[in-house]
């Protein structure tokens, strides 16, 4: 599989949105997926949260994953907490 640098996606996107450039023009002249430019594409649209702010959906994803992560710790903390007042 072939990796690209975030400047290089950054790239094709900006000439995707700025320029109206076709994914399937950029995939050709690039020798990239179709696929790949769709993806890049969606990861790099902004996600606005509820106090204002805004982040790239990839980085939403992310945040996401790791509030879950740490519901779950918080939950096993306070069972542990539960159990460990009970002695």
């Amino acid at each position: 599989m072939k990796r690209y640098t975030d400047d290089f996606k950054a790239s094709i996107i900006k000439m995707h949105t700025e320029e109206k450039r076709s994914v399937r023009s950029l995939s050709e002249e690039y020798a990239v997926s179709p696929a790949s430019i769709h993806n890049w594409i969606k990861d790099a649209k902004s996600v606005e949260l509820d106090d204002g702010t805004e982040v790239i959906s990839k980085e939403f994803k992310k945040l996401q994953k790791e509030n879950q992560r740490l519901k779950e710790k918080l939950k096993i903390l306070k069972a542990t907490a539960v159990l460990s007042g009970k002695r």
